[in-house]
């Protein structure tokens, strides 16, 4: 008892917290692809709560907290927000139900809403210097149709291509049911692009599926490709069917069957998963600049290598740990917000530190590994 009393004093606490964020799984900074926390430079936070459909803001420091925008039909008001964004005084909502961007004052009036181009689920959405990146790859299943990244000005009202490329088909797959009684081969882990902008939104970062990492690197202002990033010793690797079978009975003994939701069948046999995963697992910009690049392994339960790259696309080191890569949303000054995880009512949050002691915390506080939906295999822990 007594080695367990000091244990508890040397854990590293946080300078803050903010609980009750209205997010009910946990938040990792490879997520803000659709981001539901937005921090701005001064330190405020932007939390889009899905569950009451609300903007709420907390001043720098933790609280007070601030609701900027709820659910209704007028200008300004929520009906299915997608990810928040902070970027020159302003917060941008992307909104999926009436295709705009909602654009807010960062001390929480409403400004006005921006028509969106594209139907906002069907594109990725990247912030670069002075617009927006959009790129056509998300749940496409036709592979006549090119992927396209475009870029955007601040009020959407023009867009140049960036970058366009054939999209190559894949029959190795998952099951997808897209009807009552269709069900097509799908797999969008195995065709996965990312896409990641620099923390000053001048360099783009595009992950491109090949038989080695490739990464291509733009230059947002003059339209360029600066270079190509490769390492052809990160091959695909097959799936673990040891750890599948495993999965699968475990899966069966809960529930009788193989359950299905989301619009994805879960697998039933070893079969039902791809043969090879994809390379990238998860592709962002981390808090300090680094690009962050992690290989998938065979099993979606395990981490494996993870590089990272300057903003120039050089390789580069971070003083922070894999772990709070993932985890430190923002940094500003000597301080670093992190997200947390409250296992026992299951909600996610936010907590600040000194940047000095933010290893440390990861490591006390570790967030229990969730599967992303994304990857196209689902599996139950």
């Amino acid at each position: 008892m007594h080695y367990l009393f000091i244990a508890l004093l040397t854990m590293e606490q946080p300078l803050w917290k903010i609980k009750n964020t209205g997010i009910y799984t946990p938040v990792f900074h490879y997520q803000t692809g659709r981001a539901r926390i937005a921090i701005s430079g001064r330190g405020e936070v932007f939390i889009l709560d899905t569950r009451e459909t609300r903007l709420i803001k907390y001043a720098a420091g933790g609280g007070p907290a601030q609701i900027i925008a709820t659910m209704g039909e007028g200008p300004g008001e929520l009906a299915n927000p997608l990810q928040v964004d902070v970027f020159d005084d302003h917060v941008y909502v992307l909104e999926m139900g009436k295709r705009s961007l909602h654009v807010f004052s960062t001390d929480g009036h409403f400004v006005k809403d921006l028509p969106f181009p594209k139907a906002p689920f069907t594109v990725a959405v990247a912030r670069v210097n002075n617009g927006w990146a959009l790129a056509n790859w998300e749940f496409s299943r036709d592979p006549g149709k090119a992927i396209e990244i475009a870029l955007y000005n601040n009020r959407m009202s023009e867009s140049a291509v960036l970058a366009s490329w054939p999209r190559e088909r894949s029959d190795e797959a998952h099951v997808v049911r897209v009807g009552p009684d269709r069900v097509v081969p799908y797999n969008p882990a195995r065709t996965r692009h990312f896409f990641a902008s620099s923390l000053d939104g001048k360099r783009l970062f595009v992950s491109i599926p090949s038989s080695g990492l490739k990464v291509n690197v733009y230059d947002t202002e003059t339209r360029s490709l600066l270079r190509t990033i490769t390492e052809p010793s990160w091959s695909q690797l097959p799936f673990d069917e040891t750890w599948g079978e495993g999965q699968l009975a475990r899966r069966r003994e809960a529930t009788g069957e193989a359950a299905s939701g989301h619009g994805f069948q879960a697998p039933k046999s070893v079969a039902d998963f791809p043969r090879l995963f994809p390379i990238v697992r998860y592709f962002f910009v981390a808090a300090d600049g680094s690009l962050v690049v992690a290989r998938w392994t065979g099993r979606p339960d395990k981490m494996f290598d993870t590089k990272l790259f300057d903003k120039e696309g050089l390789p580069t080191k971070s003083s922070l740990s894999p772990a709070s890569l993932t985890r430190v949303l923002a940094i500003y000054g000597e301080t670093a917000i992190v997200t947390t995880f409250d296992d026992e009512v299951g909600e996610a949050g936010l907590a600040a530190l000194p940047l000095a002691r933010v290893n440390a915390f990861s490591k006390d506080r570790p967030i229990p590994f969730r599967i992303p939906m994304t990857t196209g295999v689902m599996v139950s822990k």
